[in-house]
């Protein structure tokens, strides 16, 4: 995308670029006070990695509709961005916020589908027994507000 102009307007509508490119992806993370976007930020990581989670545990394939999605919208906002010859501020703001949510989300997900096959493949156990060995044994999750890395809303710990 970032190398093909037809490509990336087919996929994005230009007029949606520039604003991208010029303030609307900058202005995002300073639209409100630092405290009040921090706590935004925290509910927000919270939110999704428990949808997640429970996108895993229930359809396992819904955890990766939901990665898919965030990867693609990832993806296109860097395209835009290294376009207009904004890759930096692009790194420069995402990093910070993006590598905790991105690791919160992929963890619950992981979680999620973990539960998720215990259900389809239970092996030589009930379904029952399958569930609760994969919650005792191989993920504990945490959605509390905890901190990853002293930034994240959501802490998610495998343990297995």
């Amino acid at each position: 995308l970032t190398d093909n102009a037809e490509v990336r307007n087919s996929t994005i509508d230009p007029q949606l670029q520039e604003i991208l490119a010029d303030r609307g992806f900058e202005d995002y993370y300073s639209s409100e006070p630092a405290e009040a976007w921090a706590f935004e930020l925290f509910t927000h990581n919270i939110e999704v990695t428990a949808l997640a989670f429970a996108a895993g545990a229930v359809l396992v394939l819904g955890a990766w509709v939901l990665l898919f999605q965030n990867g693609l919208a990832i993806g296109t906002t860097a395209a835009v961005m290294y376009s207009a010859g904004k890759g930096s501020l692009f790194w420069g703001l995402i990093i910070p916020h993006g590598l905790l949510e991105l690791s919160s989300i992929f963890l619950g997900a992981g979680a999620g589908m973990a539960i998720g096959w215990a259900i389809i493949a239970p092996g030589d156990r009930s379904r029952a027994e399958a569930i609760s060995a994969t919650g005792k044994n191989d993920v504990s999750v945490d959605v509390t507000g905890k901190t990853i890395t002293g930034g994240s809303g959501a802490a998610i710990t495998a343990t297995s």
